[in-house]
């Protein structure tokens, strides 16, 4: 701050009447080499200003307050602003005591997320001999003149490619090979456990009294709904579980297109998330899967609530027990079959099946590997 006699009140109004040249000023300040600025104001006003001037230089403009913000601690926060630029601040004056702190190095570690092309690697050679090992790292980088001489046929074979594309083949299906599952069913012993507590069975119909005696035979207390939209606070309260039969309705006149089981089982869904019953769903179907070629499946409309059930069983984990296929129409269920309630998808066999439990269990293996053809049929054309 510059301490002249002439800044009497008369230079202060010559200075409202007059051009002020703060332009050419810092520009000569600039050329001179001065290139940290701090206005000491209440409020910044001239930095902005400052930094459009020298622009090319990339000057260190800082202010010292700010409206509303005029304590201590803006202080040191624009002193600090001034440090993070290279200016030298002498906190030993500012500060009376302090300690050193080291900076954080993970604000300096990079690391990139673009996604490398993988490499495949190299199948283990099994060869006996150099010139085995040699034959299939030909055969693998396709070398039609070195897999020529070293079976002594002409290099123009169609054998040589074809023989090529078979290790590539096994190459790629080597690396997916377990990655490739199947369904199976797994026959279940009765196990005994008897049930507790009040289940909650919603449907109407001869099925759902044949459920309603499976669970009273485990020695479950029931409660019957024939709607979802009969659920009451009553009824939902405690349940220990549910089971629904709602998908074994037939068609609904007014949606030809959707199964009236589906749309009721998806109704049934929502009103118990809206209850708030945690007790685990558990929904009855009819031929919907099969579990051999002697039990094939017999309905397809109800296959479609088995879409629905694995969809709720990834979204609403907590809240979803599983799928429960019975045989076709007419075939006596031992209420055995219905208990304990463990698997996530199981059907009840009919007594004629070829196993020997009443229930099967659904199971993803891992799928055997597949026999390649020696020869591919040629095309049609």
């Amino acid at each position: 701050m510059a301490h002249r006699p002439e800044m009497d009140p008369s230079y202060w109004y010559a200075s409202l009447r007059e051009p002020v040249e703060f332009d050419r000023a810092i520009r000569v300040l600039g050329e001179a080499g001065h290139g940290v600025f701090v206005e000491a104001s209440p409020h910044p006003v001239v930095i902005h200003a400052i930094t459009d001037t020298l622009d090319e230089s990339d000057p260190v403009t800082v202010g010292t307050l700010r409206r509303e913000d005029g304590g201590s601690e803006r202080l040191l926060t624009s002193l600090a602003e001034a440090h993070v630029r290279g200016v030298a601040v002498d906190w030993t004056t500012v500060l009376d005591t302090g300690t050193t702190v080291g900076l954080p190095t993970y604000a300096f570690q990079h690391r990139h997320y673009w996604p490398r092309p993988a490499v495949p690697p190299a199948l283990p050679q099994t060869a006996g001999t150099p010139a085995e090992a040699g034959f299939w790292a030909a055969v693998e980088q396709g070398d039609a003149d070195t897999l020529a001489h070293l079976l002594g046929v002409d290099a123009a074979e169609s054998t040589l490619g074809a023989l090529t594309d078979w290790r590539l083949r096994e190459r790629a299906d080597a690396t997916v090979a377990d990655w490739r599952y199947r369904i199976g069913w797994t026959p279940l012993p009765d196990s005994g456990t008897s049930l507790s507590g009040t289940w909650l069975i919603v449907g109407d119909g001869p099925d759902t009294d044949t459920v309603t005696a499976a669970l009273a035979a485990r020695g479950a207390r029931t409660v019957t709904v024939t709607t979802p939209d009969l659920l009451n606070p009553s009824t939902v309260t405690g349940a220990a579980g549910v089971v629904s039969t709602l998908a074994l309705s037939g068609e609904n006149p007014q949606h030809p297109v959707v199964p009236a089981g589906l749309m009721a089982t998806v109704d049934l869904v929502r009103a118990l998330g809206d209850a708030g019953v945690t007790a685990p769903l558990w929904v009855v179907t009819r031929g919907a899967v099969g579990t051999s070629t002697a039990e094939p499946v017999t309905s397809a409309v109800q296959a479609q609530v088995w879409g629905l059930g694995v969809v709720a069983g990834l979204e609403l984990a907590g809240r979803w027990g599983g799928l429960i296929d019975l045989p076709p129409t007419g075939t006596p269920v031992p209420p055995p079959a219905w208990c304990p309630f463990s698997p996530t998808a199981w059907r009840t066999r009919s007594p004629c099946a070829p196993a020997a439990s009443s229930a099967a269990a659904w199971s993803m293996p891992p799928a055997p590997p597949q026999a390649r053809p020696g020869t591919r049929p040629a095309p049609s054309w």
